[in-house]
């Protein structure tokens, strides 16, 4: 089974990941939290490699945790704040040849604020080096998944009418959530399960990211720090964002 995939070890440096103090940045929220969520905003399907069968489908056991890395903090910075970008439907409505940061304050209210740093933080670790990835940048990876059954029949329902890269790096959840159900199923030849995780690239930046499966997951934490708001790592990619700072 190994040898139908190609598989990646780890950075040899730390992984970065961002979240609010109320938690910690190697934890998964709880089942609770979760659910409370999913209640709130039914119409999404949780994050993007998130196990599809929650909060649907619950099983007998608890559904599996997705942990999101970014292999330089730029990348942890950039999957945090893309969902504080400016919609497209507003962007429509805009009577100007091209937004800027400055006429986005003017159109709504989502910033990067001292209280916005103050409520998050950032946490590194090192990923041991014994963990196997799926490569979602592999063309081989690729025409594996476009060979498996149940995902050509998502893909299908979806609208799309074919399987390709850019498949992977839909927006269409319940394509990428299949895909991550996949991989986390798949086992050798001794019935050891073959993946940690998934690699793949942030859809806004093309930054390095790493899927962890929190219940594969060894690593050994390196460090939590606070979230400066002059950090020129985050100005740099709210700019690239067009995400304001204030």
């Amino acid at each position: 089974m190994a040898d139908q995939f190609d598989a990646l070890g780890p950075p040899l440096r730390p992984v970065f990941r961002i979240t609010k103090k109320k938690y910690d940045p190697f934890e998964p929220p709880s089942l609770t939290e979760r659910l409370k969520r999913a209640t709130a905003q039914p119409t999404i399907r949780g994050s993007r490699f998130d196990d599809p069968r929650f909060p649907f489908e619950l099983p007998d056991t608890q559904p599996f945790s997705v942990l999101y890395f970014g292999t330089r903090p730029a990348g942890a910075y950039a999957e945090t704040i893309a969902s504080l970008q400016l919609n497209l439907a507003t962007i429509g409505r805009i009577e100007a040849e091209e937004y800027t940061p400055t006429l986005n304050l003017a159109t709504r209210d989502k910033i990067i604020d001292k209280g916005w740093c103050a409520q998050r933080h950032i946490g590194s670790t090192h990923l041991d080096r014994s963990l196997l990835f799926f490569d979602c940048l592999s063309a081989r990876n690729v025409q594996a998944l476009r060979s498996v059954r149940k995902i050509a029949k998502v893909v299908l329902a979806s609208g799309l009418d074919d399987f390709d890269l850019s498949t992977i790096y839909t927006s269409k959840r319940t394509i990428t959530q299949e895909i991550s159900r996949y991989i986390y199923d798949r086992k050798n030849g001794q019935g050891k399960y073959l993946f940690a995780g998934l690699r793949y690239l942030s859809r806004t930046t093309n930054e390095e990211c790493w899927a962890v499966f929190y219940d594969r997951m060894i690593h050994s934490k390196a460090a939590i720090h606070d979230i400066d708001i002059n950090d020129p790592k985050l100005e740099r990619v709210a700019g690239l964002l067009r995400v304001p700072l204030d």
